[in-house]
Order: structure tokens, then C-alpha cells, then sequence
């Protein structure tokens, strides 16, 4: 299901479900690319890793509370060493989660791959969306030490997918008119503001100039969509 929201993000939910917000869609600039972030998270989904993530929780919550107990035995002899164990659980318990998280980003980039290259999609579109993600990113938290991310490191994974696609033979796949007209739809109904209409306007009048079948019927298809959002017949 889609979510009307500019930020680059796509995410599962337990039962299978996909979300996938529209800032996503508009960024990708091809098939391919949407598809390896969708088959990125089926492979959350087919590998369970919500599932995982909850049962591994329930266990890691013992932790803090073994850490309490040891500082409650520890608190006569030396305060330190019970702060230090109430602490020390608490932290193993955020690390734990920390460490499952990044390796099942890394399975699913794996398994987001190996569906990519079943489903016919040109494998390193994987690769272009994940360098338009650190793009995307790269002010916000790329400054972050690698041990304290939910993802792997964006360069490490793109690293990754290059090497497991070294030796592949080229697959193009053709972009369908689909992908281009629902990013003309999306386009128009990200942002319905008066100045986002007038924004949406301008860039498929640029469209235009490509001359291509497909960007000409997007750019005529973005303009109608405009015309009837402002009862303009």
C-alpha cells in the first residue's frame, strides 16, 4: 500500500503487509529500482524477521533485569560496579537488537536480490537506488558510527550487491508505461497544494521536451490529472 509522504522509505509489517511511501516512488528512476526495494522487503517478510525481531526482544528484556539484580547484590560493596551492571544490561539488550537489525537488513538485501533476478528486473537497479539513498541521507545521519545503526553502513551494502552481481550477464528490462503514469499520478496527489499543483505543472511541461512516447503520454496524463483537481475543463 502506498503512503502519501516525500521521504525516501519503504517498510514491512507483520501479516505481509508493504508499505511504501510516495517520495519513494518518485525518486526511483526505473522499474528496476522500485522493484529492489520492494523485493527487499518481501525478504523481510519471507524470512520473518518481525517475527524474529519480537521473539528476540522478549528474551533480551531479561537482560536489564539480570543487570539489576546483579547491582543490587553489588551495591554494598562497591555503588560503582552497581551502576556499572544496571547499565551494562541495559546496553548488551540495546546492542543485541542493534546487531539483529543490521543482519536482517543484510538478509534481505540477499534475498531482495535473489527475487529481483526471478522476477526478470535488471539486478543493479538495486545498486542505483541505494547510491540515490546515500545521496538522500548523507546530511542526516551518515555521520553515525556503524555500531550504533539499525542499517549497515549504505557504502558496505552497496559494496555487497556489486560484488554478488560482478559477473552477470546485462538483463535491461523496458520500464512499462505504468511505472511512468502512477509517478505522474503520484506526482500530483504528493503534494496538493495550490504551489505543489504549480510545481507539479512546471515539471511536466519539462516532461514534454524529452519527446518521448512515454514521457510525452506521462507528461499529457500529469497535466489532465492537474486540469480536474482544479475544475479546470
Amino acid at each position: 500500500f502506498a503512503v502519501r509522504d516525500p521521504s525516501l522509505n519503504a517498510f514491512a509489517l507483520p501479516g505481509g503487509f508493504i508499505g511504501m511511501h510516495s517520495g519513494l516512488v518518485l525518486s526511483a528512476q526505473s522499474e528496476s529500482e522500485l522493484a529492489s526495494v520492494l523485493s527487499h522487503e518481501i525478504g523481510h517478510v519471507s524470512q520473518r524477521h518481525i517475527a524474529r525481531m519480537i521473539g528476540n526482544q522478549k528474551q533480551d528484556s531479561l537482560l536489564p533485569l539480570a543487570g539489576i539484580l546483579i547491582g543490587l547484590l553489588a551495591a554494598r560493596s562497591s555503588p560503582d560496579l552497581a551502576v556499572a551492571s544496571m547499565m551494562g544490561g541495559t546496553g548488551l539488550a540495546v546492542q543485541r537488537q542493534l546487531g539483529f537489525s543490521r543482519d536482517a537488513e543484510r538478509e534481505a538485501d540477499r534475498v531482495g536480490l535473489q527475487i529481483l533476478r526471478t522476477a526478470g528486473f535488471d539486478a543493479s537497479g538495486m545498486v542505483n537506488f541505494f547510491g540515490r539513498l546515500q545521496t538522500a541521507s548523507r546530511n542526516s545521519n551518515d555521520s553515525a558510527p556503524a555500531y550504533l545503526r539499525t542499517h549497515p553502513v549504505t557504502t558496505e551494502r552497496i559494496a555487497d550487491i556489486e560484488a554478488r552481481i560482478r559477473n552477470e550477464t546485462y538483463r535491461q528490462h523496458v520500464d512499462s508505461l505504468d511505472f511512468s503514469l502512477i509517478k505522474a499520478r503520484m506526482r500530483v496527489l504528493q503534494n496538493d497544494t495550490p504551489q505543489g499543483w504549480r510545481d507539479s505543472a512546471v515539471f511536466f511541461n519539462q516532461l514534454f521536451k524529452q519527446e518521448t512516447r512515454t514521457a510525452m503520454l506521462a507528461a499529457r496524463y500529469g497535466l489532465a490529472l492537474l486540469a480536474i483537481k482544479q475544475r479546470d475543463v
